[in-house]
């Protein structure tokens, strides 16, 4: 809790100068040290592939950072203008690394402390300890989005916002971007729907967690609905589909209870009123969300120029991932390279320190082989999810909805990636990598922390 806490409070922007870091990354230092000698021969199994993963990312940006003899890093692609600019500044043939901006490269290997630290924390866990990760995040999500809310109603760029550099008129919540803010919002709609059923099958009244459901989803909803993310907005209607299909799919196929009540093919009476308002309530929601879309297109108007700046750097970009896809720019660099390829038509006084297209920049910043990196892990995260089947099987509808919870929140980070740059946010890197230690199975468990192992 206090780990997660610090993460998301200090942990919200992208930027490399946030002063947060300054205490973020040695407390995640701190937290990675004491998870090492407190924690048990085996606990590490569960989360050998992620870690893998962040190794292997952490030797690239290593490789990117080797100083290299002129004749070989000057032969690297787009190597030519800074071989020019050491010679008129009469700096001769001198040692440079794969990396166009070191310090840049630096900062990304210092990064990925956040997410190592998030996984040897979650690895060092008891049963009990696991299984709430997700209600956590839920609890998270709801903080950013009552703070989203004060956000809107109070003055622009006011003590609520906590970055300087920031969306100062919208809801951006923990974060610094607006967009960022949304897609936790969205994806906390399904975490919403798992804490919902996960209480219903302790044994609790389902009328009461659909309540509780709707209530959370609705705190979510409105923010998403005025922070002007077109982004946030589709993700939500995903995630409301994601989230009524769950329930549905849960209280008709997994719910024990309900199996021994019904005939084969016929409702209880409690889950036809369950479906019954479940209908109604999804109906309203697109009703509203097509409402939105209709009243609010002005709104979104404001925003359409980087929705066209977007598109625009698409050619531009797609040259610099071929131009670097064997050897990368040096992760992080991207801000610094991209003024090397912009066109004279780009040109303008702001700058754009993202591709805002994250699949992209992965091959501009650390090649082909850091792209195979992030294949192989989602094939990972893929394959754990075969226990699903066996879980249906068996009716574990414990597993069914924290797998499908942890999957939708990872999916929609993926697609999210697709036109912005999540994963390079602290807090949403520390709670991805929980949520694919999640793929797989907790057991179902009623005791509490003292009883639990």
């Amino acid at each position: 809790m206090i780990f997660l806490l610090v993460v998301f409070f200090l942990g919200g922007g992208s930027r490399a100068d946030i002063e947060s870091l300054v205490i973020l990354r040695p407390f995640c230092a701190l937290a990675l040290g004491y998870a090492a000698f407190f924690i048990q021969p085996g606990d590490l199994k569960e989360v050998r592939i992620p870690m893998l993963f962040l190794l292997g990312l952490a030797i690239i940006m290593a490789v990117q950072l080797i100083p290299l003899p002129p004749s070989v890093w000057q032969s690297l692609p787009s190597r030519d203008v800074i071989a020019a600019t050491d010679e008129l500044a009469g700096l001769g043939d001198i040692s440079r690394p794969i990396s166009l901006s070191p310090s840049k490269t630096w900062n990304a290997l210092a990064s990925l402390i956040v997410p190592a630290a998030a996984l040897a924390m979650f690895a060092m866990q008891k049963q009990y300890g696991r299984s709430r990760m997700l209600p956590l995040l839920l609890a998270f999500a709801f903080i950013s989005a009552v703070l989203s809310i004060l956000q809107l109603a109070g003055p622009a760029g006011g003590p609520l916002y906590f970055y300087r550099i920031t969306n100062a008129t919208e809801a951006v919540g923990l974060f610094s971007n607006r967009n960022h803010n949304a897609l936790f919002l969205a994806a906390a709609i399904v975490l919403a729907a798992h804490f919902a059923l996960s209480n219903w099958l302790r044994g609790k009244s389902l009328n009461g967690q659909l309540a509780l459901a709707l209530a959370l989803t609705l705190t979510f909803i409105v923010p998403l609905f005025l922070g002007a993310s077109r982004m946030g907005v589709l993700a939500m209607v995903m995630m409301l589909l994601v989230a009524a299909a769950l329930f549905y799919f849960v209280a008709t196929k997994l719910n024990p209870e309900a199996n021994q009540k019904r005939s084969r093919g016929t409702l209880t009476a409690k889950q036809k009123r369950w479906v019954v308002i479940g209908g109604i309530a999804a109906l309203t929601l697109f009703a509203g969300s097509a409402l939105f879309f209709s009243v609010a297109s002005e709104r979104f108007s404001g925003v359409d120029q980087l929705t066209e700046l977007r598109i625009a750097v698409l050619p531009t970009l797609l040259e610099m991932s071929q131009r670097f896809a064997v050897s990368g720019s040096g992760f992080g660099s991207f801000e610094h390279v991209y003024k090397i390829f912009e066109p004279d038509e780009l040109l303008a006084p702001t700058y754009l320190n993202h591709a805002h297209n994250d699949w992209l920049q992965i091959i501009i910043e650390g090649g082909i082989v850091s792209a195979g990196l992030f294949v192989a892990l989602a094939l990972w995260g893929a394959m754990q999810l075969r226990g699903m089947r066996s879980a249906v099987m068996q009716r574990d509808g414990t597993y069914v909805i924290q797998a499908a919870a942890a999957a939708s929140f990872l999916i929609l980070i993926v697609l999210g990636s697709a036109v912005d740059y999540p994963l390079r946010v602290p807090s949403l890197m520390a709670a991805s990598m929980l949520a694919l230690a999640l793929l797989k199975p907790v057991p179902f468990d009623k005791r509490g922390p003292s009883q639990a192992r």
